[in-house]
């Protein structure tokens, strides 16, 4: 994550930024903003929603459990929605990685989980496990109940479904 700030940050002053309707560019009216970068397309889509409730009909495809949450950390944080929201998906990843990692490593073995989590890491999308989308915390419901289900511990494991259909719509 420290690496992809870090290249995102320098970047914002060695490429060219373009205008857009996301969060954080640049405007007629308005100045690039790194950190409200953070939260392009869909992250400015949960900032809204998490600042303004569902207000159009286009919000509803976004389920509420990462603005909920964002909500009640933002409140938390003295009404900082972005850094909520980076803090939600970024600790849902981490938190995704180990669990991720160790129901691997008992199916498998130690060395496949490991490759297993670096390929993932070095996927191409990763980021957006740790901007301000749901994506981290819908691997996180479903990590959490492959991991519960696998214990056989089918409560914790309907807990956690019913939290990942809350998340995203290929949860339910």
């Amino acid at each position: 994550r420290l690496g992809l700030l870090f290249v995102t940050y320098f970047g914002s002053f060695v490429l060219p930024r373009l205008s857009n309707q996301g969060l954080g560019a640049i405007g007629a009216t308005r100045d690039f903003n790194f950190w409200a970068s953070q939260a392009q397309w869909d992250g400015g889509h949960y900032w809204q929603i998490v600042k303004n409730g569902y207000e159009s009909l286009s919000d509803y495809a976004f389920f509420p459990l990462y603005p909920f949450l964002t909500k009640i950390l933002s409140v938390l944080l003295f009404g900082n929605i972005i850094f909520a929201g980076l803090l939600i998906s970024n600790l849902a990843f981490l938190i995704f990685l180990i669990i991720f990692y160790t129901v691997i490593k008992k199916e498998f073995s130690q060395n496949i989980a490991l490759t297993t989590v670096v390929t993932f890491l070095m996927f191409p999308t990763a980021f957006f496990a740790v901007s301000m989308y749901s994506e981290s915390l819908f691997l996180l419901t479903v990590s959490s109940f492959f991991y519960f289900l696998r214990q056989k511990r089918y409560l914790e494991a309907s807990i956690f479904v019913g939290l990942a259909s809350l998340t995203r719509l290929v949860g339910a």
